[in-house]
């Protein structure tokens, strides 16, 4: 697995990986072949080690469910699970990464919004993660003048 990671940041010039499969590991916790989480932190910690022998600032991202205060040492982008479009719920689970993750920096999940509703959807959005790092995932070159103008307002708070 780490082989496999460290190859596609090599071969691809990526500047990181987001792990997305720890919670799928949990199907193992009762097959008789040891204690998962240990593996799990060998594995994290493997391959921590092994991303930065290719480069010192590569990005790790770990999201919710598994963000917490000893995860802190394998991922340097710590983010809140999927909640697509839902602004409430992204800033609960933002607010939940930082109580979890006390000292870092942490990401709301990506914003999105419907570029033709009126400018208050994207503004709902933008508000919702206003406690977190925002990762705006809307076509940039596509807003109407409105939802850029609030993009910028509420990127500058």
């Amino acid at each position: 697995m780490v082989d496999t990671c460290v190859r596609l940041v090599r071969d691809h010039g990526l500047d990181g990986l987001k792990v997305d499969f720890l919670d799928e590991s949990m199907a193992y916790a009762d097959d008789g072949r040891g204690d998962v989480g240990r593996a799990l932190a060998l594995l994290l910690s493997d391959l921590r080690t092994a991303l930065e022998s290719v480069g010192t600032d590569l990005l790790l991202e770990l999201r919710q469910p598994y963000v917490g205060p000893g995860m802190a040492a394998y991922g340097n982008m710590l983010r809140a699970v999927d909640c697509p479009a839902d602004a409430v719920a992204n800033q609960l689970r933002t607010i939940d990464t930082a109580l979890l993750a006390p000292g870092g920096a942490f990401h709301s999940d990506p914003l999105m919004w419907d570029t033709t509703a009126p400018v208050e959807a994207a503004a709902r959005q933008l508000i919702g993660a206003l406690r977190s790092v925002p990762q705006v995932s809307v076509r940039l070159d596509a807003l109407p003048p409105s939802h850029a103008e609030a993009l910028h307002f509420w990127l500058a708070q």
